[in-house]
Parts: structure tokens; C-alpha cells; sequence
């Protein structure tokens, strides 16, 4: 079944916010593959991360991209540290440990994109708890 095309805006979606010592002070609004909007094997949502927040280091199944929008930060991959500002795209491989922070004076703000059809297929596993936990969790 082909799916139907169709558009999907940040203020129409769930705002999600973690703010735990071991997965970061993060927000996050899914916008497609959130249960309800399906695009035929992806998931795709925007973040922010506020000035000195974080997404802790973890990893999970699929691969993941993150196209940075505004703001200033460091992703690191497998402990390696990589800058990052508006405009960079990021390749995440399956099962890479990598989290990021923010490190300028302003929100960074990015896209993030799963080769899944939901974002609740996504199970995230801390590094700092070896706590495994769905992304809803």
C-alpha cells in the first residue's frame, strides 16, 4: 500500500520533554511516524536542546541523521567529538553510542530522521544506566 502524501507542522505535534540526569534536558515534537502519521518506513521529528542541555550518550537500532537548523553544539560518535551549527547534517550509524550538547548561547534546534515507521519502534539504551527504555518512555 502506497502511502498518501501529506504535510505535517512542528505546532500540530505533541510537545515531549526529557529532563533526567542520564537521558538530558531535551525536547522533541515527532512529526511523522508518531503512531498516527505514517510515511511508509520513516520517522521524522525536530529538537531543541536549551542552552547547556543535552541528549545523553545512548544508542539503538536504527541509523540516524540530524540536520542541525540554528544554534551551536558537539555530537559525539562513538567518542568522538564533532562540532556542529546551522547547516550540518549529521550520519549516525545503527548502534553507535553518540549524544549531543549544546554549547552556544542560544536553543539548538535540529531535525532528526529513522529509516523506522515509528518512533516507538526506536528503543534508546543510556550509557550512563545500561537502562534500556522505548522512545515514549
Amino acid at each position: 500500500m502506497t502511502p498518501n502524501p501529506f504535510v505535517a507542522t512542528a505546532m500540530s505535534a505533541p510537545v515531549e520533554t526529557w529532563d533526567h540526569p542520564d537521558r538530558g534536558l531535551i525536547s522533541f515534537r515527532t512529526l511523522l511516524g508518531d503512531g498516527e502519521l505514517h510515511a511508509h518506513s520513516f520517522t521524522a521529528g525536530s529538537a531543541e536542546v536549551p542552552v547547556n542541555g543535552w541528549l545523553a550518550q545512548h544508542r539503538h537500532d536504527p541509523a540516524e541523521v540530524y540536520l542541525i537548523t540554528s544554534g551551536q553544539g558537539t555530537v559525539t560518535i562513538d567518542g568522538v567529538p564533532y562540532p556542529v551549527s546551522a547547516g550540518s547534517v549529521v550520519f549516525i550509524p545503527s548502534r553507535s553510542e553518540h549524544g549531543i550538547r549544546n554549547d552556544g548561547e542560544e536553543p539548538l534546534h535540529f531535525s532528526y530522521v529513522f529509516a523506522v515507521n515509528s518512533f516507538h519502534d526506536v528503543v534508546y539504551e543510556f550509557s550512563a544506566t545500561d537502562a534500556m527504555i522505548g522512545a515514549d518512555a
